[in-house]
């Protein structure tokens, strides 16, 4: 019997699928529900006991690969995991988003039921805003979980529709433990320029405030894959995991994206792990000057960059270069 009941609600949530896909998308979709125990070692759980509650989740966990649009964490009478779950902050279903992709995504329903007046229900969506699948939400703690690759999961949606309620899509119970896979990065290859140039260090030296200087990178896409195929204002500069800029002017030559990424009095303490007071930059001649604090020696530094970003299916790419610098104190 309990496997009738689970082949009746795979045909029910099927023809469901279909029919909201007719209305929505037309391309071609290969959905695959999962359970739980599909999810691999590098799976990523967040059951969000961990944030106080009445806070709005926001950006929390962006360095974990995923943000949402109107999640409230607040501590419910019926959560999997006590003492938090997240419910709407607007009314409108729980929107969450994986800005390199993920592979794989679950979460699990409150524990306390629902009425026959909605169907609680998990929508997943592509980068560009196509519909992937859907399942309902059974009773009780159920847990709903998908996997696509080709293409990955951008957004993720919980809510429920309602039969006395036509074509409406909106929140009705809270969620917990929600557990994600992000997409494999690709890697890249990256080239800086300059990858050699000097900074000279002058502790008394006055200077007007400088305007930002550029590190110039190339970026040349895996075999196969489109340079075209990379949103250019996604690509960020990085030292040991610390943001340092956004890339700027995006060129395309060939099958390479040249980008500048703004180096100023902000980020250059970072760059060059020092206590920078005022800098002056020039690298068209591959030379620097910069006022620093508590700087007492000659040094020179080989610094790894990383540059990271996204393709347009939304999964992400990676690459790194080292750049050496000479820092001179005058």
């Amino acid at each position: 019997m309990k496997h009738l009941n689970t082949m009746r609600r795979v045909f029910i949530n099927s023809l469901m699928f279909l029919f909201i896909l007719a209305l929505t998308s037309t391309i071609p979709v290969y959905a695959l529900s999962i359970e739980r125990s599909d999810f691999g070692s590098s799976a990523i759980e967040i059951n969000f006991d961990d944030v106080l509650a009445g806070t709005l989740v926001n950006d929390l966990y962006l360095l974990d690969g995923v943000s949402f649009d109107n999640a409230l964490v607040y501590a419910g009478n019926y959560p999997v995991s006590p003492p938090n779950l997240i419910k709407s902050s607007d009314g409108e279903a729980i929107t969450i988003h994986f800005p390199r992709c993920a592979m794989r995504v679950g979460i699990q329903i409150d524990t306390d039921g629902y009425d026959p007046d909605r169907q609680p229900q998990m929508r997943v969506f592509d980068a560009n805003g196509n519909l992937l699948g859907l399942e309902n939400f059974g009773q009780g703690a159920d847990f709903v979980g998908f996997e696509f690759q080709d293409p990955f999961i951008s957004t993720v949606k919980l809510g429920s529709t309602f039969p006395n309620i036509p074509n409406t899509f909106l929140y009705s119970d809270a969620h917990d433990n929600l557990i994600f896979e992000l997409a494999p990065m690709k890697k890249v290859t990256v080239d800086f320029d300059p990858d050699i140039f000097e900074v000279e260090i002058e502790e008394d030296k006055e200077s007007e405030e400088p305007e930002d200087a550029y590190l110039r990178a190339f970026i040349e896409p895996p075999v196969g894959v489109s340079v075209n195929d990379i949103d250019a204002y996604s690509v960020t500069l990085a030292v040991n995991e610390i943001f340092i800029a956004t890339a700027e002017y995006p060129n395309i030559v060939d099958n390479v994206l040249d980008v500048l990424f703004p180096v100023n009095l902000t980020n250059i303490s970072d760059i060059l792990e020092i206590n920078v007071a005022e800098f002056e930059l020039d690298l068209s001649d591959h030379e620097s000057e910069v006022k620093a604090l508590n700087f007492p020696q000659h040094i020179v530094k080989l610094i790894e960059l990383t540059i990271s970003g996204s393709f347009i299916d939304g999964s992400g790419f990676n690459g790194s270069d080292a750049v050496r610098m000479i820092l001179i104190n005058d």
